[in-house]
């Protein structure tokens, strides 16, 4: 048995009019954004996760951008601000993380935004009992307003552990269900979810959780960024999709479930024990030849959609970078701060 817990609890927020964590105000100031956002934030995560090492858990999840640089992310028209701020893995965020992984001889997954160079990933990194990473994950389907400065991810690794297999998703990943379905072709037995959504609609984030656990044979945890108005909702579910541990609305909490993660799904609806696993039996009756049109750059659908011009001008890159512009009042026109 593993005993898995996630972590849902809320950042230490930022004052956005404050100029010196503006990366488009003439009075910005890294030094400032890493005092006063980063190690904050990562601070708030590392007292979590010496809680979750002090009730045993062997495996953590933390949330989504757990360090929040996201914002600064997006700036990709002000690289040497959000090169300031933004670390390298391994760096200063994944040793705080690891020291504490390796004292309490657990796993830490951590949602994270990274930077390679000029190039910048919205990431999630496993580390393990010994405080060193074992790998990580790169978010794939990033939201348009990510796309003004984040790269895109490009393949769904699995990583073996000593609890079994671990595959990752972040947040709009979960939205869809390509997504899990290439992940679980790699046969991971938990798939670890940092996100900062939980679902169209909270009855919707519930189902999906649990159908996708279900479709796949896989143990998922999730965790869950709340909000004042948010629903929280982080959760752990098993191959069966059924919901053992939810954290409802709280604010700031860690739910815990024990779980054995290679046991198998019984299928009963066949005595023959040489497919008793209900997850062998989906993947022995799989028509892949027949699922071609999902890997169609322009699918019919796609160019339905694409004849609206509201989707087309929302997927052009000045769109994209106009709203990480918005979110820092910055008038890229008369470039000024707005009050």
């Amino acid at each position: 048995m593993a005993r898995i817990a996630s972590v849902q609890t809320e950042p230490i927020y930022y004052d956005v009019r404050d100029r010196a964590l503006n990366p488009y105000s003439p009075d910005f100031d890294a030094a400032q954004v890493i005092e006063q956002v980063r190690r904050p934030n990562v601070e708030k995560q590392c007292e979590r996760l010496r809680q979750a090492g002090e009730n045993r858990a062997d495996l953590v999840v933390l949330t989504e951008g757990s360090e929040v640089m996201g914002n600064w992310c997006q700036a990709s028209d002000r690289p040497e601000a959000r090169k300031q701020v933004v670390c390298e893995i391994p760096g200063e965020t994944t040793e705080a993380y690891g020291a504490i992984a390796r004292q309490y001889s657990m796993h830490v997954v951590a949602g994270l935004h990274e930077r390679v160079g000029d190039t910048y990933y919205n990431a999630a990194v496993l580390i393990g009992r010994d405080g060193q990473i074992i790998g990580k994950y790169h978010k794939v389907h990033l939201t348009q307003a990510e796309r003004a400065g984040i790269t895109c991810g490009s393949d769904y690794p699995v990583f073996d552990t000593d609890i079994g297999r671990v595959g990752i998703l972040i947040c709009y990943d979960w939205i869809y269900p390509e997504s899990l379905a290439s992940l679980a072709c790699n046969g991971p037995d938990l798939v670890c979810f940092p996100t900062h959504g939980y679902g169209w609609t909270e009855d919707l984030g519930e189902v999906t959780a649990k159908c996708r656990a279900a479709d796949h044979s896989v143990n998922v945890a999730m965790a869950m960024t709340p909000s004042k108005f948010g629903p929280g909702r982080s959760c752990i579910v098993n191959r069966a999709g059924q919901i053992v541990a939810d954290a409802g609305y709280h604010r700031d909490c860690i739910i815990y479930a024990d779980l054995d993660l290679r046991l198998q799904r019984y299928d009963k609806f066949f005595v023959d024990e040489s497919i008793s696993d209900l997850g062998g039996r989906l993947f022995v009756d799989r028509r892949p030849e027949t699922y071609k049109i999902l890997t169609m750059e322009q699918p019919p659908a796609l160019e339905k959609h694409m004849a609206q011009e509201h989707v087309r001008r929302r997927h052009e890159p000045e769109q994209r970078l106009a709203r990480a512009h918005a979110g820092w009042a910055y008038d890229a026109e008369n470039d000024r701060i707005m009050e």
